[in-house]
């Protein structure tokens, strides 16, 4: 990850993921930066941007994960992914606890948008 401003290398690189990294989410959680990173090896790893170390792998898609983005829902800091096999997720980022069902669709998720408070949530859509 590189410093916009400078052009700089910010962090050194992280590694952890067994296959590309196709999208990555940059926050908080509970005041320390964060990046959360999503991978065709069907994980998301959650980074601590300062100690340069995992927090943590989240499993469970079955399928490449192409999209992630961070918020709060009632308070809670999460992490909403999209993947290959047709659903979103989301997961707790305190204890990596999904919350609530997966939406499943026909549709495989690409990354689009989002609002900040996570009220919405957009997508993209590929039919296969």
């Amino acid at each position: 990850m590189w410093d916009v401003d400078s052009g700089k290398l910010a962090y050194k690189p992280f590694a952890g993921h067994d296959s590309n990294v196709t999208a990555v989410s940059i926050g908080a959680l509970h005041g320390r930066p964060i990046a959360v990173s999503a991978s065709e090896d069907e994980t998301l790893w959650v980074w601590d941007l300062d100690a340069g170390a995992p927090l943590g792998r989240l499993e469970g898609h079955r399928d490449f994960v192409t999209a992630v983005a961070l918020g709060h829902l009632g308070g809670r800091p999460i992490a909403v992914s999209g993947s290959h096999d047709k659903t979103v997720r989301v997961r707790d980022l305190d204890n990596g606890a999904p919350l609530g069902m997966n939406c499943s669709r026909r549709y495989m998720f690409w990354p689009k948008t989002s609002t900040r408070d996570f009220r919405l949530c957009g997508q993209g859509r590929r039919e296969r």
